[in-house]
């Protein structure tokens, strides 16, 4: 028998080429002559037996090695999605020293520069804290302030001259400054006025520095010097000024002080007079002149009263001037003109006239005898 699979080319299954030679086929089951041509090749196939799978898992694997690659390059064309940002967290570093923060936040990545800061809770020159805050979030690199603390705001001191004491404290305390204050007499400035403060005003300072004010408490009150009277006008007008006093010159004369000396002062002394008030000081200018009265005609004795009685005093010349009877023993010349006026017991000089001697002529009768 021949095989239907062993036909040449052309032929049709079953038919037997003449030239072919005749081989012995081992028998095959055929199937019924009333079996179908598919029913025939299923046979056929059931008996050469089952095929095998390797050509298809490598195609398969082939197909899908060319879709792998096929998918990464087209994914090569399309634009790529950024990558996640990276970031850091800002350090703490409040509390620390300049240079551990400086030192923390570099290590942290960031850029850290110092920057002053005024604060009343954080000691000068310890870190206040960062600009950003500590934990935000910021790309490596970034700029970091670490604010370092110069202390408390400074405010600047108020203007306090000629204020009131109470309005003074007020402004001071208002900046959170401490009031000083100093009482002195002023003898222009009335009681409870600041009359100097310290420091100057618009100066910068922080809280609870001092402020120191000056009020004034008034005029001084002097109590005026005993022992003034005899004492020179230059050393009475010194000590009274020295004192806070304003002496005032007033001259007249005195037989009780020689000239240029303190008669007296008005007010006396003992009594109470507010510093920079002023106070007379009366200053001898000797005893009073006095006129020399006229004295010509007047016997030495009437010259001599006439003088005692303006407090002067006669001296006698020890020449006399030749006069007529009428002068003799009278004053006929003065040594000051009358009216001139002179020191008290100043002595006036006069002359007193001298009448010349009388002459008796006697005469003889001669009797002659008748």
């Amino acid at each position: 028998h021949l095989s239907l699979h062993d036909a040449p080319p052309g032929k049709a299954p079953g038919a037997v080429s003449s030239n072919a030679p005749t081989q012995m086929m081992p028998p095959v089951g055929l199937p019924p002559a009333t079996s179908s041509p598919d029913g025939v090749y299923r046979q056929v196939q059931q008996d050469r037996g089952p095929r095998s799978q390797l050509p298809f898992v490598i195609t398969a694997f082939a197909l899908l090695v060319a879709l792998g690659v096929g998918i990464f390059l087209l994914l090569q064309q399309l634009p790529s999605a950024p990558p996640e940002p990276i970031t850091v967290s800002v350090p703490d570093v409040a509390g620390r020293t300049l240079s551990d923060a400086m030192i923390e936040v570099q290590k942290a990545g960031f850029t850290a520069i110092p920057k002053n800061t005024e604060s009343s809770s954080v000691p000068k020159d310890m870190v206040v804290g960062t600009d950003p805050p500590a934990f935000t979030e910021k790309d490596p690199g970034s700029l970091v302030k670490v604010l370092i603390s110069i202390g408390p705001k400074a405010s600047p001191v108020p203007p306090l001259v000629g204020e009131s004491e109470a309005v003074a404290i007020d402004l001071i305390t208002q900046n959170k400054f401490i009031v000083k204050t100093i009482r002195r007499p002023d003898p222009t400035a009335p009681k409870g006025q600041v009359i100097d403060q310290d420091p100057a005003p618009g100066e910068k300072y922080a809280p609870d520095t001092v402020v120191t004010i000056t009020v004034s408490d008034g005029p001084a009150i002097i109590t005026i010097p005993a022992q003034l009277p005899g004492r020179s006008e230059g050393d009475v007008g010194f000590l009274l000024g020295n004192e806070g006093l304003l002496p005032e010159f007033q001259y007249e004369y005195s037989d009780e002080q020689p000239a240029g000396l303190v008669i007296r002062t008005e007010p006396g002394a003992g009594e109470p007079l507010p510093a920079g008030s002023p106070i007379t000081v009366v200053i001898s200018k000797g005893p009073q002149p006095v006129a020399v009265p006229d004295l010509t005609g007047m016997t030495q004795d009437q010259a001599r009263s006439a003088l005692e009685a303006v407090g002067l005093q006669l001296g006698v010349s020890a020449t006399t001037v030749e006069t007529g009877p009428e002068q003799d023993g009278k004053v006929v010349t003065q040594s000051i003109t009358p009216g001139n006026e002179v020191k008290p017991a100043t002595i006036v000089q006069v002359t007193l006239g001298k009448a010349p001697p009388t002459t008796t002529t006697s005469s003889t009768t001669t009797t002659t005898a008748p």
